[in-house]
């Protein structure tokens, strides 16, 4: 029995091992990354490349930059990139298809999102993880985030706003 225990938690051990937490501590955490991605990329153009006067230009439709992938690439690790997307690392390029790109918002936010959580007291919002995606791991302190996320509020309403009314016209 001892053994067949000791297994059972070895096991579960290993298929955890790969697994990345992508879990964010609001309702709807697909209205959030609507509301981003509506803000960052009106047109939701998976080639739009943004700020190109700077060094790192903003890519796909939530205008991911290299260093906040590099943190999503290390926050995930080889050993889960490779079980989940079958390579070690995820690159600009990938950022481009709206499925990795919304993956590695929800990595870094989630991994940003406890940062938060472990300073604070406090569960993050909405409001917190919208700043953290534009200011970085520290973004819900800075006050230029605080626009940012006024416009990513009024987007998240706005995408609320459709699906209520999807759902009294009978339309999905």
């Amino acid at each position: 029995m001892k053994s067949f225990c000791l297994c059972a938690v070895v096991c579960l051990w290993v298929a955890n091992a790969s697994a990345v937490d992508t879990e964010l501590a609001v309702g709807n955490p697909d209205i959030l990354l609507e509301g981003i991605a509506r803000t960052e990329n009106v047109a939701f153009d998976s080639n739009k490349v943004g700020d190109r006067e700077l060094t790192y230009k903003a890519h796909g439709v939530l205008q991911i930059r290299q260093p906040y992938l590099d943190d999503v690439n290390r926050i995930a690790g080889p050993k889960a990139m490779v079980a989940i997307w079958g390579k070690p690392v995820l690159t600009i390029q990938d950022i481009k298809d709206p499925e990795k790109a919304i993956w590695a918002a929800k990595v870094y936010l989630a991994h940003y999102g406890r940062r938060y959580e472990r300073l604070t007291g406090k569960k993050p919002t909405s409001e917190i993880y919208a700043r953290i995606h534009n200011g970085g791991p520290d973004g819900w302190q800075k006050y230029s985030t605080t626009r940012y996320w006024a416009k990513v509020k009024d987007r998240m309403n706005d995408v609320y706003a459709a699906a209520v009314a999807r759902r009294s016209t009978g339309r999905t």
